[in-house]
């Protein structure tokens, strides 16, 4: 049931922002979204900041990241930061952290993962990982994956063809379903969702599951670092090339 007063909060990917298609679908559906700014991947630590303020302080029942954006909030599921409903747009977690972070937290009331098979950027593998790793006991489908025939941005899939209209819906159901069956009525805001831990002893304990991950998968974030390098120098290389033809 679509609901225009549905608290969302919304962290974008790194190619986008406040005034990104997804962010304005979003705010122009549901008013009520939250958009935080987050900050490039280098400062890491002041967009999980941001991110755990933005969780405490707006109490949203629905949590939607986008790739790095859901990243991000997986982690936070997986830190306990979270743990409400969320929405996960081709997520990051597998070509940053993927030989221990390909996991879903059992406390989420529901998740839906979406990915584009065509996504070349962020491959569907991690979020196939992440679903199989799910619980065999999930009965009521709390956990479902959505491989839908679109790139990274999933702009076509989500947004044109309003799938994620019909997530949210989905998404939305599964906790009402949940809630009905534990006799509480319909919650929409759930400040249970959000932990009590303050925001810095929640960034520490975040940092220091980061550091660990990040020295597990090692070899694979240098060799995330130097395709970037890589492909940074090929981008300057074709720029001249293209200067120089355009002065001659």
């Amino acid at each position: 049931m679509y609901n225009p007063q549905l608290r969302i909060l919304f962290l974008h990917g790194l190619e986008s922002g406040k005034k990104g298609r997804k962010a304005r679908f979003l705010k122009e559906h549901f008013p009520l979204t939250a958009i935080p700014h987050l900050r490039h991947p280098h400062l890491l630590f002041p967009s999980l900041y941001v991110a755990i303020t933005a969780l405490r302080s707006y109490q949203p029942a629905l949590l939607i990241g986008s790739s790095y954006g859901a990243f991000l909030a997986l982690f936070l599921m997986q830190m306990g930061v979270w743990r409400g409903p969320a929405i996960l747009l081709a997520q990051a977690m597998g070509i940053i952290f993927p030989r221990d972070r390909l996991w879903l937290p059992r406390h989420i009331p529901a998740c839906i993962l979406v990915h584009g098979t065509n996504d070349t950027t962020c491959p569907i593998e991690a979020s196939r990982r992440i679903y199989a790793g799910a619980f065999a006991d999930d009965k009521n489908q709390r956990i479902q994956l959505w491989e839908v025939e679109d790139g990274h941005s999933l702009n076509k899939a989500m947004l044109d063809e309003k799938k994620l209209f019909v997530a949210i819906a989905e998404v939305m159901a599964r906790v009402e379903q949940r809630t009905s069956a534990a006799g509480k009525g319909e919650i929409y805001t759930n400040e249970d969702y959000v932990t009590k831990t303050g925001s810095a002893l929640l960034l520490l304990r975040c940092t220091l599951a980061l550091l660990g991950s990040a020295l597990q998968n090692l070899p694979v974030l240098l060799w995330q670092l130097s395709r970037q390098l890589w492909r940074k120098r090929g981008d300057r290389r074709r720029s001249k090339v293209e200067r120089g033809v355009s002065n001659n």
